[in-house]
C-alpha cells in the first residue's frame, strides 16, 4: 500500500488528533515526525499526516468537514487553514 502526504501539523500531538478522526472513519494512517529525533514534543519541523494514495481525497474531505463543522481547536484550524493551499501539492 503506497501512502501519500496528507497535511503537515505544528505538532505530533495535532497530526494524531486528525489521524484518530481517520481511524474512526476507517482511513489508516502514519505520521512521520523529527520529535523522537530531537526529543522536543513541538518541534518547529512539525509532523506530517499520511494516508493511503486511494483514500486521500477522503481523508482531505473528512478533515474539512470536522473544522467546518467547528470541532477543532484554533492551532488545528490554523494548521489546516495554514495548509489548505498546499492539498494540491
Amino acid at each position: 500500500m503506497d501512502f501519500v502526504k496528507l497535511k503537515k501539523f505544528h505538532s505530533t500531538l495535532t497530526a494524531e488528533t486528525f489521524g484518530n478522526l481517520l481511524q474512526q472513519n476507517g482511513i489508516e494512517y502514519q505520521i512521520k515526525s523529527a520529535e523522537a529525533l530531537i526529543g522536543q514534543a513541538d518541534s518547529p519541523l512539525g509532523a506530517t499526516l499520511w494516508v493511503p494514495a486511494e483514500r486521500l481525497q477522503t481523508a482531505h474531505d473528512l478533515i474539512d468537514g470536522f473544522i467546518t463543522a467547528g470541532e477543532v481547536t484554533a492551532e488545528e484550524a490554523a494548521d489546516h487553514n495554514d495548509d489548505q493551499k498546499n492539498f494540491s501539492d
